[in-house]
């Protein structure tokens, strides 16, 4: 008891702070005391926020449009035929296809992230072969019936769309691309990479 007194003592002499530890003293007739100490807790999440367009990985995957004619010119090659359709030829059907499982022109994609909505957009330029030109807004984007993950706009030219909601999300859906120009555009292999991005303040 003694010595308690004395250490009681000195810490108020030397202005001792004593931070979350506490003491009760009281007579020995007293039936109970108590004391309280807290503790405080912290836990850091970090933010995550995750993209895929296509498979999962480093590939990136390729939609092609195959543009077929119509009538005697749907199966190429043809070669020195002799030929009394309309000009310019008819488009005949044309085909996606894609090296993103069944080809299909059909692209799975997801975005995660813990730390609620997201901006989702995409960029790129139009298309070219040589000289010309075939624009993103060309390009149709549908989003599956039930999807949660729809696409920033109804073809490549895209406008910023926010997707999402407060806290952790896990959206998904398959976009189905679709070309269907109103002409036979000049002849060539057109190509051009879209950029996606998923953003967040």
């Amino acid at each position: 008891m003694k010595k308690l007194a004395a250490f009681l003592a000195l810490s108020l002499l030397t202005g001792a702070a004593w931070a979350e530890s506490r003491i009760t003293a009281v007579p020995s007739t007293t039936t109970s005391l108590s004391a309280t100490a807290r503790l405080n807790f912290a836990v850091n999440v970090p933010r995550v926020l995750y993209l895929r367009v296509g498979d999962a990985g480093a590939t990136i995957n390729t939609v092609n449009f195959n543009v077929g004619l119509s009538g005697s010119l749907a199966t190429l090659p043809v070669s020195d035929q002799v030929f009394s359709g309309a000009l310019p030829p008819a488009l005949g059907t044309i085909t996606a296809t894609d090296n993103n499982g069944a080809s299909d022109g059909q692209v799975a994609v997801q975005l995660w992230t813990n730390n609620g909505t997201a901006n989702l957009t995409c960029s790129g330029a139009a298309l070219t072969a040589g000289a010309s030109t075939i624009p993103l807004s060309d390009i149709t984007v549908t989003s599956t019936v039930g999807g949660t993950l729809g696409h920033p706009g109804a073809n490549l030219g895209c406008t910023a769309a926010a997707r999402g909601s407060a806290g952790v999300n896990n959206l998904a859906d398959v976009w189905t691309f679709g070309y269907a120009p109103s002409a036979l555009p000049v002849a060539g292999s057109y190509t051009t990479q879209v950029t996606y991005t998923a953003s967040q303040p």
